[in-house]
């Protein structure tokens, strides 16, 4: 495991986590989340949809080259996980360097 699944691991402990396509387009929407991680392994029109939408929300996401996201908060099969927690996000962004960080 590195550090980015220890660090998803913790927030879904503290329960600053949601998975699933549709349960992080809602938490987007109603301005709970604070931060996506979506796989690089998601098919390129669902991506695109949670990009879109995180855009137009003013939610940071990061794309991961995980082929599993859910396999890290033991939610085996998700490929996007929104972040709750700002100290969680603050966590994840110190231990992540090797994704793109996009916002606009």
């Amino acid at each position: 495991m590195n550090k980015l699944e220890g660090a998803l691991g913790l927030a879904a402990k503290a329960g600053s986590v949601v998975s699933g396509f549709q349960a992080v387009c809602d938490e987007v929407k109603n301005g709970h989340a604070e931060l996506v991680l979506i796989s690089s392994y998601m098919s390129a029109n669902s991506a695109e949809k949670i990009e879109r939408i995180c855009s137009e929300n003013g939610i940071n996401f990061i794309k991961v080259d995980i082929e599993d996201i859910g396999a890290a908060i033991g939610r085996p099969n998700k490929l996007v996980v929104g972040i709750t927690n700002k100290n969680f996000v603050n966590m994840i962004n110190g231990v992540y360097r090797g994704g793109t960080v996009e916002h606009e």
